[in-house]
């Protein structure tokens, strides 16, 4: 994936800025929610740290992203960066 600066992928900075629309069309498109940038943030992460009001503009992306997270079983891999950046010198992000 392409990555900009910090090594986040449009699908981490999507996220960090809060477009919940963006990250459920870079989903759609193939987008790998497991990528991290170089601090360890990843999509899930964002997702649950920073969660939006339902009835908001984001609101019904963010439930869509949460459900489409959820399906496929990536709620687990809410972890804080520090431990994804463990995780990752030892070779073992993602988790299988």
């Amino acid at each position: 994936e392409a990555r900009g600066f910090g090594e986040e992928t449009p699908l981490v900075r999507a996220a960090t800025v809060r477009q919940w629309n963006i990250c459920l069309y870079l989903l759609e498109q193939g987008a790998d929610p497991t990528v991290s940038d170089e601090w360890g943030k990843t999509m899930p992460y964002m997702l649950y740290k920073y969660p939006v009001a339902a009835e908001s503009f984001q609101g019904g992306y963010w439930l869509k992203v949460k459900g489409i997270v959820e399906k496929r079983g990536l709620d687990k891999l809410n972890l804080p960066p520090k431990e994804v950046l463990k995780l990752q010198k030892a070779e073992s992000w993602p988790p299988t």
